[in-house]
């Protein structure tokens, strides 16, 4: 049987792999680490755009460090 991956699961690995905090993501973000810690949890209630801002960062992120 199959586990099924969270939104949250995804967010915290990609963010793990890339080797930021929370912290660092939070303030990237323009909230506190508990944000980020409750999305990563799936216990934020309309996280959708959250979700959303989070993987911008995250992918704003990866393209400088491309460059």
């Amino acid at each position: 049987m199959r586990m099924k991956v969270t939104k949250g699961q995804m967010l915290k690995s990609r963010r793990m792999r890339m080797g930021l905090l929370q912290r660092e993501l939070a303030d990237r973000m323009g909230c506190s680490p508990s944000v980020v810690c409750k999305l990563e949890k799936d216990g934020l209630q309309d996280s959708a755009k959250r979700l959303e801002q989070a993987h911008q960062v995250l992918d704003d992120i990866e393209k400088t460090r491309r460059s």
